[in-house]
């Protein structure tokens, strides 16, 4: 770790030195506030999940006092909340090499797999969050032929961002149609 921020002084120094004090300032400031946006991303990514997590968790804490524990929601509610940590172990496993450089290991995946597993945890992060979402109209159209070599954490994170914008964008729309699509083609 100390490698990269001497790497990085030095850097640094090089711009200072071929166009001064100002410029190498400058740039500081910029990778500063490039860190403290990249810190926000990771954070709201993560509570996310956690928000997920700790909704689940609840619901099924909540049947368990009560004495209404239907084995089924139970193991269906486990094993999402399973997902969730898995995803969350690759996301933050996956955040060593985001922060180095973008990973070249790819997987072939499965794009439909891919954005149903951010659909679901966006709802469930949502739902958790007590945000309405069952007003929105939302369809998935990926054919499950369609793979691509991909870091599939990556990937996943993104589709939660642009799904998670559109979701809370209609929270504040109020009636009307609400509809949201999301369209996988292979163009040739």
């Amino acid at each position: 770790r100390r490698k990269g921020f001497d790497h990085v002084e030095s850097q640094y120094a090089n711009i200072e030195k071929m166009h001064g004090t100002l410029a190498a300032e400058r740039a500081r400031k910029n990778a500063d506030k490039q860190f403290d946006i990249l810190v926000g991303s990771v954070v709201h990514d993560i509570r996310g999940i956690l928000t997920s997590l700790t909704g689940g968790f609840s619901t099924l804490l909540g049947q368990l006092k009560v004495g209404e524990a239907d084995p089924v929601a139970l193991k269906d509610g486990l094993t999402r909340m399973n997902e969730r940590l898995l995803f969350l172990a690759r996301f933050v496993d996956d955040m060593r090499s985001y922060s180095q450089s973008t990973p070249e290991e790819r997987r072939r995946e499965r794009i439909a797999e891919v954005v149903n597993e951010a659909k679901s945890i966006v709802l469930d992060d949502l739902k958790g969050r007590g945000i309405e979402v069952d007003s929105v109209s939302l369809s998935v159209d990926v054919p499950e032929s369609i793979t691509a070599e991909v870091a599939r954490h990556q990937v996943v994170a993104a589709v939660m961002h642009v799904l998670k914008n559109a979701l809370e964008a209609f929270e504040a729309k109020g009636q009307g149609s609400k509809k949201i699509e999301i369209r996988a083609r292979v163009l040739n």
